[in-house]
């Protein structure tokens, strides 16, 4: 199965469970969001217990056989310029994308909107996202994979961007469907990019290393940022602040990222 398709699996029980739950919180106090989260992770546990063990690929077979050492693996990815580019703009992208998804519900509610108009929002995120993981794998046979790359931030800066200039809360929500073009060409390219650009001894290391900065120090950063310009310029202002980090990483992907030297990807 490809990587497009067991996500879309993901983001499709996302967008059920987001919707569901829209419905229950507009209703019921939010405090029996705690109570549910440890239902559905209990289950998942469960589940987890359950599923069989899944036999090493021939590359990773090849990779167990030789003992390497973390710290001369980071420092060899860091000489990759094409690696250190794009972990860097993927990175400034989810630094909007973190700040732009905790401040939804305040934006909704500028607008007007209450807790089941974000259960609406988050169904239209993860539900467009399905058809496009599921397609990922003939996007990426059919289309350059730094070309999908460039297309995807560019899609995100628009998704950003749009939201501010909506004075409609079903404006905010119609927005959200961008996350189809933007995080659901994104995550499926950007692994494909990876396992391309990095050494096959390196490529869980690659993978492991990328997603730690772009998915867990960008959160983080997006976070802090994100509260900082809310408080201190407005909610509307995170949006576009994420959106000019969106183009910044799409341009500087572009000049510095595509080594044209080689056969495109």
């Amino acid at each position: 199965m490809s990587y497009g398709k067991a996500r879309a699996t993901g983001s499709l029980g996302y967008a059920v469970t987001a919707l569901l739950f829209g419905f229950v919180f507009a209703r019921v106090d939010m405090q029996i969001t705690f109570y549910l989260h440890l239902i559905t992770t209990v289950i998942c546990l469960v589940l987890i217990l359950k599923t069989e063990g899944v036999a090493p690929s021939k590359d990773d077979r090849v990779v167990q056989l030789k003992k390497n050492n973390f710290g001369q693996d980071v420092l060899q990815l860091l000489k990759n310029r094409q690696y250190v580019v794009f972990v860097i703009c993927a990175a400034m992208t989810f630094i909007g994308s973190s700040a732009s998804i905790s401040f939804l519900s305040s934006l909704l509610e500028l607008r007007g909107g209450t807790a089941e108009h974000l259960g609406y929002a988050l169904f239209a995120q993860a539900g467009f996202e399905v058809p496009f993981m599921l397609l990922s794998g003939k996007l990426l046979k059919r289309f350059n994979i730094k070309f999908l790359l460039v297309f995807a931030f560019f899609a995100y800066a628009v998704k950003y961007l749009a939201p501010a200039l909506t004075t409609s809360v079903w404006g905010v929500i119609a927005v959200q469907s961008l996350q189809g073009i933007s995080f659901g060409i994104f995550l499926p390219a950007a692994m494909k990019y990876i396992v391309l650009i990095a050494p096959v001894d390196l490529r869980n290391t690659a993978t492991t290393l990328a997603v730690a900065v772009y998915g867990g120090v960008g959160n983080i950063a997006g976070n802090a940022l994100g509260g900082i310009v809310a408080d201190t310029m407005g909610v509307e202002q995170v949006y576009i602040l994420a959106a000019i980090l969106a183009i910044v990483s799409a341009v500087t992907f572009t000049m510095f990222g595509i080594d044209r030297r080689k056969a495109d990807c």
